[in-house]
């Protein structure tokens, strides 16, 4: 009525305006309004009047309704100020409610309906206690989750619509919210604004720490803005695990076309000597003029589950003709050719099966080149350069979720360097330093982000691998290897290591040549892939410091990005079978490890016969 929108600009009353929020009973008459209201616009009342609806969710017949009526300003109704814009209704028929006398009893009206509104409000304002002083936005707020009824949009018998306490307490608008964090650049810290729907179409990974990690987003409402604590593992993907795809992929990484034929085959080393180890390359050696050398160095093709042909390494070395220098350019297994002349299968260096440098095995796939020369007898000192660009295309061999997954965080693209010095200790004894330092693009130590702002600098890793290699004669040789290695992330990116991620790798094999006849061998090898010992990442964001102000502070949160420790065993038997034809066997068990990483076992064999 004309005289309760006068009470409310009386001085006294209106004084308490910009602190209180008013919610008035609509009324029990049953009727829509029809008389327009004088308003004083200049000390405005954030009111929500409440109309009732019944449990079918209709208009209760006995709730006054807001009609056409409009508040006037100075006499005039412009857009938005009509009354129907400040309605909203909720639950007021057939409320059950105490007696007085220990039992209960059904009432209605809408004076039942509006504390419900009021509740709504009470749970804002202790949530984010600061909106009590900003009665506007508490309304908006109300009015804007509101589930809408009746005719499309604000209308005049349900206005804004049903008042919804779970969207209330919701964001307004999701793709809205966003976080202020902080990039570390030296020792500082630069201030930037998040968009958080952006952070869920990216993604972090699922075996990160992240549980007792939290986000603040913030969304604004008029003068002010709500927080909200958003756990980080909501922005998680997994690892997913498919048997036949994995277990293609690893039946793959060593059967290839030849599978026995290379392995009896033995090998070379750089200098074109026979080596007693296994190896899946297979190498042919000319003389060139001036007796330079040249030697080719190939895997066959792998062959994909849709029937597609894949190049897996190529690659050529230059020897001049004493021996001291030579020179590597090729495509494919950088680490399998620039790691020394020890372990010569693919998965050895692989970060998820092998401990041999898999540092190095991060920029294992594309172009790599390397060089070598010997500064005494027995001693060489080598260089390398290997990269990697790895995106859904090239994951043929997994399942399509993890293509998926590839294809919303991006091709991962890496590149190393290594120098390595060789000392022949004794004929039978060799002994390999290596330094690698690995530039990851857009990951650390092979885990991405979708979201260049949190890990789109990339890392830098530097790793020290030792290999040795020992002969016993009789066929009977060892290899041995192990890889320490410490990661920090680029500056200018939201994640930045809390100092140092540390990682460890090893390796160890025993090759036999010789076990059931003169031309068959066996390998015997265990070890343990690229593990995360320690380390952690940084994110650094703004929380509210201050529940009953609403004041925002910095903050860091650490998360964990350690690994389980996993464990690798295999055994690969080739024999020949008759003249012409071979036998391939093997065998491989990897333990279990983190989220998606399975116990595992994959038993494969393989004939091949020339004609």
């Amino acid at each position: 009525s004309q005289g309760m929108a006068d009470v409310l600009a009386r001085p006294g009353i209106s004084a308490w305006h910009g602190e209180t929020t008013y919610v008035i009973a609509a009324g029990n008459d049953g009727i829509s309004q029809t008389a327009d209201i004088n308003w004083d616009y200049s000390r405005d009342a954030n009111l929500l009047v409440v109309g009732s609806v019944d449990p079918n969710g209709e208009i209760s017949s006995f709730s006054n309704r807001p009609g056409s009526a409009c508040l006037l300003d100075n006499g005039a109704c412009h857009a938005g100020n009509e009354l129907m814009n400040r309605f909203i209704v909720a639950p007021g028929s057939l409320i059950l409610v105490s007696d007085g006398n220990g039992g209960v009893v059904r009432r209605s009206g809408t004076s039942f309906a509006a504390p419900l509104v009021s509740g709504a409000i009470s749970l804002l304002h202790d949530r984010w206690p600061w909106l009590a002083r900003h009665p506007e936005e508490s309304v908006e707020i109300i009015l804007r989750t509101a589930q809408d009824l009746g005719a499309p949009g604000v209308d005049e018998v349900y206005g804004h619509g049903l008042l919804d306490v779970t969207a209330s307490q919701s964001p307004l608008n999701f793709n809205e919210l966003s976080a202020r964090t902080y990039r570390r650049v030296g020792t500082s810290f630069v201030a930037t604004n998040v968009s958080v729907s952006s952070l869920l179409g990216g993604g972090l990974p699922a075996w990160w720490e992240l549980d007792n990690a939290y986000l603040t987003a913030t969304e604004n409402v008029g003068n002010t803005y709500r927080d909200f604590a958003i756990p980080l593992s909501s922005f998680q993907y997994g690892k997913s695990t498919n048997s036949l795809g994995n277990g293609y992929q690893r039946f793959q990484d060593f059967v290839g076309d030849r599978f026995a034929n290379w392995l009896l085959s033995g090998g070379t080393d750089t200098n074109g000597d026979g080596k007693a180890g296994v190896s899946q390359i297979r190498s042919n050696q000319t003389q060139t003029h001036g007796q330079w050398t040249m030697r080719y160095d190939a895997i066959a093709p792998r062959f994909t589950q849709d029937g597609a042909v894949r190049p897996v390494h190529n690659a050529a070395t230059l020897t001049d003709p004493k021996g001291t220098m030579s020179f590597t350019l090729g495509h494919g297994q950088g680490a399998l050719a620039l790691a020394g002349t020890n372990f010569g299968i693919i998965s050895d260096h692989d970060p998820v099966t092998g401990g041999v440098n898999p540092v190095l095995g991060f920029a294992s796939g594309e172009l790599f080149a390397g060089a070598g020369y010997k500064v005494a007898p027995g001693t060489k000192l080598t260089v390398g350069y290997s990269s990697q660009r790895e995106d859904a295309d090239d994951l043929s061999d997994v399942n399509e979720l993890d293509r998926l997954v590839q294809q919303q965080l991006g091709a991962r693209e890496a590149e190393a360097i290594t120098v390595g010095l060789e000392q022949k200790v004794t004929d039978n004894f060799t002994i390999n330093a290596q330094w690698t330092h690995l530039v990851e693009d857009d990951a650390i130590l092979g885990a991405q982000t979708g979201v260049d702002a949190l890990l789109g600098e990339g890392s830098r890793t530097d790793a020290m691998t030792v290999t040795a290699n020992m002969d016993f004669g009789d066929g009977v040789s060892f290899d041995l290897s192990v890889t320490g290695g410490a990661t920090e992330t680029a500056e200018g990116q939201l994640l930045a290591t809390n100092g140092r991620a540390i990682s460890t790798a090893g390796q160890f094999a025993v090759n036999k040549r010789g076990v059931m006849n003169s031309r068959d061998i066996l390998r015997v090898s265990v070890g343990q892939p690229l593990t995360v010992e320690q380390g952690e990442l940084e994110l650094r964001s703004d929380t509210v410091v201050d529940r009953l102000t609403g004041e925002l502070g910095a903050t860091s949160q650490f998360i964990g990005i350690s690994t389980q420790r996993r464990y690798t065993g295999e055994i690969v038997y080739a024999t020949p079978v008759t003249q012409g034809s071979e036998l391939g066997i093997i065998g491989r068990y990897v333990s279990a490890g983190g989220q998606g990483e399975e116990e595992s076992f994959m038993i494969g064999a393989n004939f091949g016969l020339r004609f």
